[in-house]
């Protein structure tokens, strides 16, 4: 069974502004045909025929986008990408079923309403269409614009790097954070890293040479800067040998031999002392050194980690076995699950959002044509990121599969109307404008939905979640700027429908070619 966990914090928002970007391009289309028709029957029925395949590939292509999350190595990422999947899906169902309902209720217009013109502002209608005019007019320069703002992109990305702190993720003024920098103050580190020395037989930790590695790596770990403080059984033989010799300072060393090793562990046994428990077995063939580190972020335990271990590759223990644990250690493995995560999420995510598209429209140079426009808002913001100082972590590894399943669902119903229009037309540029009189609006109100809803995140304390609703906010913006521009460049420079034509020379023989399906 599934519990609420931290990502579960965003789903609510992130279904809402799906559905709402889904009832947008429904409800946009169902007025048009209204103001035209005057029937809101219909208006409905029309609008169905036009708009519920690409509407229903739009939910299915974000469902993929979001499922790749599935394989992630970690469980909230895993049960955050089912059940938003699953949100997406059936937000499409409700919606579809309540608003051709609602809407086939509404009331017949009459001819002086119907002729009224547009609702939506004409100062929309010049943004959105003279975006299309530049880059019907001059495609070329666009592309190259396009390309060059791409490539300072991938620069910054190439700067990015996973990391994450709990800690700095929280606003300072969250309880949890102040008192967590209080106690860091006072103890001088939280976490904790962990090695364990094991001898594989009782009485192994008796054996000088094993201590003597072991003091050697302690020694090592308390000259590095995140380190506040160390503890061994090194700590306490050097002890007990001070002890056993009068408190002489010369002699807080580990014995020579081991038969004066053996006989401090005995006596102190005898004593009664348990402290040594802590750090020991009770048939004394394993001992831990145990590392209190400071509040940092992963990538710097990770530092410490390789510094400590290639300390014990140059400097063997004999016949002991090393192992690695403790708080620290997790974090370190968090940071590979994440890079991992972000991979392969995005991987998935492309390849069945690709699949989708090219077997919805019958073309695999079609779907890889269009996923062009959905990958390039990815790239935008991680490249943002990188120029940003910002890290990659356990929310923001999100956002490959996030950006380009919201990204898609523009780009499908784009060219879902573009490749009926130009079969009827035979011409790109004539399409195209057909095309976004008929989807630009939608589109740009869909998008500005997303906008404000996801805006919502920056009222959060978490920074993390603030800043993570920062960046999908900068994704669907670059996201509309593609399709305003690079979308309709890419069809009129590379033509994927296929070359130009004069609808009235083709044979009465070849039949329209249908929707997606």
């Amino acid at each position: 069974h599934y519990q609420i966990n931290l990502l579960f914090l965003m789903l609510p928002t992130l279904i809402c502004a799906i559905g709402v970007a889904q009832s947008v391009h429904m409800l946009m289309n169902w007025q048009h045909e209204y103001r035209t028709l005057g029937s809101p029957r219909e208006a409905a029925r029309v609008t169905l025929q036009k708009i519920a395949t690409p509407a229903l590939l739009c939910a299915l292509t974000t469902a993929a986008g979001l499922i790749g999350m599935a394989t992630s190595q970690l469980k909230v990422m895993r049960e955050f990408g089912i059940y938003s999947a699953v949100g997406v899906i059936l937000t499409f169902i409700v919606a579809l079923m309540l608003l051709t309902s609602f809407a086939a209720r509404a009331k017949p217009r009459s001819e002086k309403v119907r002729a009224a013109g547009p609702a939506h502002p004409r100062w929309l209608e010049r943004i959105v269409y003279g975006c299309m005019e530049a880059a019907l007019a001059y495609p070329k320069r666009v592309f190259a614009v396009i390309v060059a703002l791409t490539a300072v992109a991938c620069f910054g990305l190439s700067m990015v790097h996973v990391d994450f702190n709990f800690a700095e993720e929280l606003s300072p003024k969250v309880k949890w954070r102040a008192d967590t920098d209080k106690i860091e103050k006072i103890m001088g580190g939280v976490l904790s890293v962990v090695y364990v020395f094991d001898t594989g037989k009782t009485d192994g930790i008796q054996d000088p040479e094993v201590i003597r590695g072991i003091a050697s790596l302690q020694e090592f770990a308390e000259q590095q800067d995140i380190v506040a403080d160390t503890t061994s059984i090194v700590d306490y033989l050097e002890e007990l040998n001070q002890a056993f010799h009068g408190g002489d300072p010369a002699y807080r060393v580990i014995p020579k031999e081991r038969d004066a090793l053996a006989q401090l562990m005995l006596v102190y046994e005898l004593s009664g002392g348990k402290e040594m428990n802590d750090v020991r077995n009770i048939d004394r063939s394993k001992t831990v050194l145990e590392l209190r580190v400071h509040l940092v972020p992963a990538s710097k335990i990770s530092d410490l980690v390789d510094k400590l271990d290639a300390h014990v590759a140059a400097h063997p223990i004999p016949g002991a076995k090393v192992e690695l644990s403790g708080i620290g250690l997790l974090w370190v493995k968090i940071a590979d699950y994440i890079a991992a995560s972000q991979v392969n999420g995005a991987a998935s995510s492309f390849l069945m959002i690709l699949a989708f598209i090219a077997i919805s429209f019958g073309s695999i140079r079609l779907g890889l044509w269009a996923m062009i426009p959905n990958v390039l808002p990815f790239v935008f913001v991680l490249g943002y990121m990188g120029y940003m100082g910002w890290h990659l972590d356990y929310f923001r590894m999100m956002l490959a599969s996030v950006t380009m399943g919201i990204s898609v669902d523009d780009t499908i119903h784009f060219l879902a109307r573009l490749r009926v229009i130009f079969h009827e037309k035979g011409n790109y540029k004539e399409a195209l404008r057909e095309t976004m009189h008929e989807v630009g609006i939608p589109l740009t109100i869909t998008s500005f939905a997303l906008i404000i809803a996801f805006s919502s995140y920056l009222l959060s304390d978490a920074d993390i979640l603030a800043s993570f609703g920062e960046l999908l906010c900068l994704s669907v913006l670059v996201g509309w700027l593609v399709e305003l521009f690079l979308t309709p460049t890419l069809m009129l420079l590379f033509k994927p429908f296929g070359p130009e034509v004069n609808p009235e020379s083709r044979d009465s023989a070849v039949k329209p070619v249908p929707q997606p399906a």
